[in-house]
């Protein structure tokens, strides 16, 4: 109840925003909305940028339960934590590239 509660809050904010952003700021409401999506999806750009293990399911819990403050916060929390693979050596790079499938 209280994530819901939560939730309702949250898509009201954004909700009073963007009807603000359409009824006074009709020329830049395009880059609300840009910069409100790119907030909205963090979490999973946060876990791509990370080479994170689960990407895939942090940004699915992104999509479906980033409405809700504790999902967004959940998936950013995840996203930031130490599952990543590890970089690349100079040696695998190279294999990489010259990979013929």
């Amino acid at each position: 109840m209280h994530g819901l509660l939560g939730g309702l809050v949250f898509a009201a904010i954004i909700g009073g925003f963007l009807l603000y952003a359409q009824v006074h700021l009709q020329e830049s409401s395009g880059v609300i909305v840009a910069v409100l999506f790119f907030i909205y999806f963090l979490p999973a750009l946060v876990a791509e940028y990370r080479h994170h293990r689960q990407k895939l399911a942090i940004g699915i819990l992104t999509l479906v339960g980033g409405w809700t403050l504790i999902g967004w916060v959940t998936a950013l929390v995840w996203a930031c934590t130490t599952d990543v693979e590890p970089p690349l050596t100079e040696f695998e790079k190279h294999l990489k590239r010259n990979q013929t499938t």
